[in-house]
């Protein structure tokens, strides 16, 4: 299948849902979200003549996925990018009141808010393990950096946002209804 476009085409093209489902949840569903996919489909047939097998494809082309957000976090020109987390908070339930639903949603701003004060690469390992759910040891596969590298990142994120958060009580309030809302 090396030299076979089509079948590279094909078969990209069959996983093309979980590159965008990493990319959204990474990135929240802004207007960044097309062109990061399509930049991670650009970069994974480019990369295809490497794929080795050692894992599953899927677990591959997330990888170069994550890779293509971390350098969209790292470029100058959108230093500070603004993150949207994905939240349920915009479902319409009926049994949320409008006031309720608007805190929701300010908690969520506020949240997000949080995590785009993060460095590029503490950030990108916070969102790979708090947000997509995946394990520590599966965010520093994905972006090729050591266990403990990622560890460290991840530990520094969570405490930068504990920090934040020890001066913002109401943030941390607001955190908690949203956190149940969730539950819930």
């Amino acid at each position: 299948m090396r030299g076979d476009r089509a079948a590279q085409h094909a078969l990209l093209l069959d996983h093309i849902g979980g590159v965008r489902r990493i990319v959204v949840r990474l990135v929240g569903n802004g207007p960044d979200v097309d062109d990061l996919v399509q930049t991670a489909c650009v970069e994974a047939l480019r990369s295809l003549p490497r794929f080795r097998g050692d894992a599953p494809f899927g677990l591959w082309l997330d990888r170069v996925a994550a890779h293509v957000v971390f350098h969209f976090f790292r470029s100058k020109k959108r230093q500070r990018s603004k993150l949207e987390l994905v939240a349920d908070t915009d479902r319409r339930d009926q049994s949320v009141d409008h006031e309720r639903r608007l805190e929701l949603r300010e908690a969520t701003r506020r949240a997000r808010a949080l995590v785009d004060e993060l460095t590029p690469d503490r950030r990108i390992v916070f969102l790979l393990v708090a947000v997509e759910g995946r394990t520590v040891e599966e965010a520093a596969a994905l972006l090729d950096v050591s266990l403990a590298a990622a560890k460290s990142r991840y530990l520094r994120a969570r405490r930068d946002i504990d920090k934040r958060l020890a001066d913002r009580p109401d943030l941390v309030a607001l955190l908690g209804a949203l956190v149940e809302a969730s539950d819930g």
